[in-house]
């Protein structure tokens, strides 16, 4: 009587773990017996060479994690099959979200909680980027991002994951930061008198400013409707004390408003005073004092 070989099975040695979306080393596993052939099976994932049972590999899908369970099951022969598995442990890859978008803010402004958050294989994250300063950067969710003094624009914020097995991922969002306004009062003024005009008061306005006028206690000002602050010129009231401080005051923009000062000296006008009437003299006769008097300047 012919008595046939029952098919047997070898799954292997232990597999090393991989990563969502990675692929595991070769099965190593073997068949014998009546079996003349076996088929790697399992998993969500992919197969190559599954009909190899030493040299197959595995490529686990990108969902899938925990411990997948791979089976070989013999074929040929003539008393059936038979199967064996082993397990492979699949980590989750590293996620993270950025969170909602950001309300802009001004130079030197603080943002709004990022809002983000980290999850799969990563236990957590850390925000980076811009070139101001971070309070709680390797919180995702409450960390806050202080712009610098001088950058403006759209600034792009990074939050980058850490811990897990399966390396680091990044998602990134942008926040604007709008620019401050600035005025700058030009140079110093040459004196005028009571009721005089001075020259051109040459200030500027800068930033996020659209616009800038200049004020003062007293005294008038022309070509002050705010777009060209340079060419205003003061004219001081005809009572003016001296020094008189002039203002200039932005408007316009995102970021609220700022001011510059200067000074100009008004000197005062002459003043004289004939002093009171005089007694009638005769013809050489010699008057009383005059009683006149000069002021101001």
């Amino acid at each position: 009587i012919v008595v046939n070989p029952n098919p047997t099975a070898n799954a292997g040695g232990a597999l090393s773990a991989i990563c969502q979306g990675g692929t595991s080393a070769a099965m190593g596993g073997s068949v014998s017996g009546g079996a003349t052939g076996g088929t790697w099976s399992g998993g969500a994932g992919t197969w190559t060479n599954a009909t190899s049972p030493a040299n197959a590999k595995y490529t686990a899908s990108a969902t899938e994690s925990g411990t997948i369970t791979l089976t070989l099951t013999t074929s040929g022969g003539l008393c059936g099959t038979t199967t064996v598995t082993k397990p492979i442990t699949v980590n989750q890859n590293p996620t993270a979200n950025a969170g909602g978008a950001m309300a802009a803010i001004c130079q030197g402004g603080t943002s709004a909680a990022m809002g983000g958050s980290v999850g799969g294989g990563a236990t957590g994250g850390t925000w980076s980027g811009g070139a101001g300063t971070w309070t709680n950067a390797n919180n995702p969710s409450t960390a806050t991002y202080k712009a610098g003094a001088a950058e403006s624009g759209p600034i792009t914020l990074t939050l980058t994951t850490s811990g897990g097995l399966c390396g680091t991922t990044t998602v990134t969002k942008t926040i604007t930061v709008n620019q401050n306004p600035t005025a700058n009062a030009g140079g110093a003024m040459a004196a005028i008198c009571q009721g005089g005009t001075s020259a051109a008061l040459g200030g500027s306005f800068g930033g996020g400013a659209t616009s800038a006028v200049w004020s003062a206690p007293s005294g008038t000002f022309a070509n002050n409707g705010g777009g060209t602050p340079g060419t205003a010129t003061f004219t001081a009231a005809a009572n003016s004390t001296s020094p008189i401080t002039l203002t200039l005051t932005t408007s316009g923009g995102s970021c609220g408003t700022t001011s510059a000062t200067k000074t100009i000296v008004v000197n005062p006008n002459p003043t004289a005073n004939a002093g009171g009437a005089l007694s009638a003299i005769c013809q050489g006769g010699t008057s009383a004092a005059m009683g006149g008097s000069v002021g101001g300047g």
